[in-house]
């Protein structure tokens, strides 16, 4: 799809008239796509660019207009040099004062055959505002963002039982703390949730920390009968480099432990050693002892 179809396609998504609106963006920053050339109208030229926004307030400021919390997204269609410069002027966690254009629900025929298709089959869409960047504008004093955002990043913090105090990632919505294994330091974490299921989750780490070496052996033993013949066939250098499945094993070092469930499952993340090209191993594990879906 050429640069001047994407953007006329774009044009009638949104609604012909602007506005300034003053938001507070998300934590992560500016993120872009582009779809290859698989897509039944070809590649595209141009990045879809976008930035959550996490609040904001339109109207007259000085009225009381209110603060809408509610998410939704900010984008608009780069080239590279353009997505580089949006990058440099759309931060995470930042407010900004944008002229906008509001979505007006507009799907191209292509676009409503395929929804049409997936709600056929049970699926359901909820169609989250968005906005069309027209420009950036100089930044207004809200004093209602303002206290929004200086909420939003104050660091959060679950006071476990049984681990102690884990500090929130907010890019990821992760809980994590640094804790001892075999001789080194891994992070564990653990998403959020309710307090229960943080809690029970918490005690699946304390689990395994109970008894590191015992469960060292078992992954690290799991992941080499998984991966040995990959590495021996087809990343060891030379046959001095092949190794056995207990070397294999001795290699992994713990990085980290992630829970996701209060169900006893986890997932851990090794170093590699190099041995894939520190590309890391993963895998899947229960309290029960089972694992599964080891890979790089």
């Amino acid at each position: 799809m050429d640069a001047a179809h994407q953007l006329a396609l774009q044009d009638q998504k949104f609604e012909r008239s602007t506005e300034d609106i003053t938001v507070v963006t998300g934590p992560n920053g500016v993120s872009a796509s582009k779809h290859g050339a698989q897509h039944p109208s070809g590649p595209a030229q141009l990045w879809a660019a976008s930035i959550e926004i996490a609040a904001w307030i339109d109207g007259d400021i000085d009225a009381g207009a209110p603060l809408i919390s509610e998410s939704c997204r900010l984008e608009q269609l780069v080239d590279d040099d353009g997505l580089a410069a949006l990058r440099e002027r759309l931060t995470g966690d930042s407010i900004l004062t944008v002229r906008v254009r509001r979505s007006n629900g507009y799907l191209s025929p292509e676009e409503a055959d395929a929804r049409r298709q997936l709600e056929e089959r049970g699926f359901s869409f909820a169609d989250p505002r968005r906005f069309l960047l027209v420009e950036v504008l100089p930044t207004r004093s809200v004093p209602a963002l303002e206290s929004f955002l200086a909420a939003r990043t104050t660091p959060k913090t679950f006071l476990s039982a049984d681990l102690g105090a884990l500090t929130e990632d907010r890019s990821t919505g992760w809980y994590s703390m640094r804790r001892g294994w075999m001789g080194h330091d891994a992070e564990v974490s653990i998403v959020s949730s309710t307090d229960a299921r943080m809690a029970t989750m918490c005690g699946t780490i304390a689990t395994l920390l109970s008894a590191p070496s015992e469960w060292q052996s078992a992954a690290t033993g799991f992941a080499a009968e998984a991966l040995l013949e990959m590495y021996n066939e087809s990343w060891a250098e030379s046959e001095e480099a092949r190794l056995t499945g207990d070397e294999f094993a001795a290699r992994l070092r713990l990085i980290s432990i992630h829970v996701a469930h209060d169900d006893g499952s986890f997932s851990l993340e090794f170093d590699d050693a190099d041995m894939f090209g520190g590309h890391g191993v993963h895998l899947d594990g229960t309290l029960t002892g089972e694992f599964s879906n080891a890979g790089i």
